[in-house]
């Protein structure tokens, strides 16, 4: 069932690549819109900590999951956790489109 053409796996291999490369960069991005000045820096390192501890504990649980579950667990798995992720982003996170630095970070939560 899993797609064995050359082009949907690279495609699927691109796709991935991009949406990889925009999550890392927003790591460091979001969080100084979101977080006041006096607490800048400490939420940066926070949300680069727990990006780094995710990593972590993915790479030690991976294999196991692999071994016990199959690949096709382990991939809903995890499409299913960056799907609550992003839902809770989507409604926790402040709005910060269209203000500067110093205005999104006076931006209450909603």
């Amino acid at each position: 069932m899993w797609p064995t053409s050359t082009p949907v796996v690279v495609g699927g291999f691109l796709f991935f690549v991009f949406l990889n490369a925009a999550s890392s960069v927003l790591t460091a991005v979001y969080p100084l819109e979101v977080f006041p000045t006096s607490l800048r820096a400490t939420g940066v390192g926070f949300a680069t900590a727990m990006s780094r501890v995710g990593a972590a504990i993915g790479t030690f649980l991976l294999p196991m999951g692999l071994d016990h579950y199959g690949a096709r667990f382990v991939l809903l798995v995890g499409a299913g956790v960056l799907a609550v992720g992003g839902l809770v982003s989507h409604f926790l996170a402040p709005e910060t489109t269209g203000l500067d630095l110093a205005d999104a970070a006076r931006a209450p939560a909603p």
